[in-house]
Order: C-alpha cells, then structure tokens, then sequence
C-alpha cells in the first residue's frame, strides 16, 4: 500500500508536494508545481499553508518558501 493511501485528500496531496519538491535538484517556481500536480495556484498555496502550519505544530525547522515566478 502506498503510504498517500492512509492520508486524508489534504495530507496526501501534502505529501505528494513534498516528494515532488524532494525529487526536484532545484528550486521550483509555483508555475511549474502547477504544472506538475494539476493542481490550481489556490489550492497548491492552501496545501502549502497547511504544510508549514503542520511543521510549526512539530516544531519542524523547516517550510516550503513562495517566491515569485522567475
């Protein structure tokens, strides 16, 4: 079973952000992860949102930044 599977839709497709960011050897711009999940620029930034919420709960170092579009 992949492990997307067990997640609720928000936490999964959380999940398959960060393996696309992971797999990535540079940076990405938000078109390209448009692009690369189908998904629209509102709800890539509400996934985004919910990452970093979730990494400040965990008390992660870490979040997915947004830069404007080269």
């Amino acid at each position: 079973m992949e492990l997307a599977a067990i997640f609720e839709k928000a936490e999964a497709n959380v999940y398959r952000l960060l393996l696309i960011l992971k797999a990535s050897p540079n940076q990405m711009y938000l078109k390209q992860l448009m692009e690369e999940t189908s998904l629209s620029r509102s709800t890539l930034l509400k996934y985004i949102s919910l990452f970093n919420e979730l990494a400040r709960k965990g008390s992660l170092a870490t979040e997915i930044r947004i830069d404007e579009d080269a």
